[in-house]
């Protein structure tokens, strides 16, 4: 008996009762609230060769921040700005599935390998409720990919 899998299902089964709940309160919020916009969504800092990619949700979106140096690639620039150029690419409300897809084009702009990476992602798969053993198998491709595409 798989107990993950298991504890997964009581975790939905006991979340059931509250969905009208939550999603009238979830709809309301998102009608209602003011929604801050991402400044960041296609960032690239500096002018260096060596490279360090910044991926992920509205973390590296940007949203919430008031200018770019305010932004986890903004910050990470003056943390390293002598020694890596920095892209940094984020979309509001995106899952770890849809990441290679979404950020095809960009990535195929900058081909050359990579220093590291940088992943900000799994907010909206928990928000979506996406199953942990999707999630993980996602980010798993998403990693792999990662590491054939760019050797960081």
């Amino acid at each position: 008996m798989n107990t993950n899998k298991d504890s997964y299902l009581l975790f939905q089964l006991r979340l059931a009762p509250l969905l009208p709940y939550l999603i009238y309160e979830a709809y309301s919020i998102k009608k209602n609230a003011n929604k801050p916009k991402p400044i960041a969504e296609e960032l690239i800092l500096g002018e260096k060769h060596s490279e360090i990619l910044v991926i992920g949700e509205s973390t590296a979106a940007g949203v919430g921040a008031s200018q770019t140096n305010k932004t986890i690639a903004g910050y990470l620039f003056e943390l390293f700005a002598q020694d890596y150029k920095f892209l940094n690419f984020g979309k509001n409300g995106i899952r770890v599935a849809e990441v290679l897809p979404f950020f095809k084009t960009q990535l195929s702009n900058y081909p050359q390998r990579k220093e590291g990476i940088v992943i900000f992602l799994g907010a909206n798969d928990c928000f979506q409720i996406s199953s942990p053993k999707t999630f993980s198998k996602s980010l798993q491709t998403l990693i792999d990919s990662l590491e054939e595409a760019f050797q960081p």
